[in-house]
């Protein structure tokens, strides 16, 4: 769908997204997951705690590369009910038709009418990369990002002490 600029930008807020649960082995602890989030201008990565055991139990180091944009912190578990993808338990997701990214497009065509030739998923972009919408949603925060792909691994606990490489 070609975005709009200018005043259409609220008729592209909260449609049509649809969120799907990633069936990966990286979902956070339900409880105490105490996630940390490390970020430059490419990279944005997230570490939690992965099992029931919290703070003893196996961490979880998530990479969004390259990252377009983050947002975490607000809402919990209590205020997801006002957001566009509140029916949300604890996990990982995915959310295609992302209205956060369309709203994006929208801000961007306004200084820059002619970005649909080169913003990201759209049919004249000349990277065919897609941009994708991931959500980590935490007891007490929620973490979202746009950014072309996500990789995870296990690591020690000791991981949660020091930044990524």
């Amino acid at each position: 769908m070609p975005f709009q600029g200018g005043s259409g930008c609220d008729k592209l807020l909260f449609m049509d997204d649809e969120v799907v649960e990633l069936d990966v082995p990286w979902q956070p602890d339900s409880v105490g997951a105490e996630p940390i989030l490390y970020q430059d201008e490419g990279r944005a990565t997230l570490t939690y705690y992965t099992s029931s055991l919290g703070p003893n139990g196996p961490v979880t180091v998530l990479t969004f590369s390259p990252c377009m944009v983050t947002k975490f912190g607000y809402p919990n578990e209590d205020g997801r009910f006002g957001h566009p993808v509140w029916n949300l338990d604890g996990g990982l997701y995915e959310v295609t038709n992302s209205s956060w990214l369309r709203a994006l497009q929208a801000q961007n065509a306004v200084g820059h009418p002619e970005a649909e030739l080169w913003w990201p998923n759209s049919p004249y972009a000349k990277d065919d990369r897609p941009v994708r919408h991931f959500v980590a949603a935490f007891k007490e925060s929620t973490f979202e990002c746009l950014a072309q792909s996500m990789s995870g691994r296990i690591a020690g606990s000791e991981s949660r002490l020091r930044p990524p490489p």
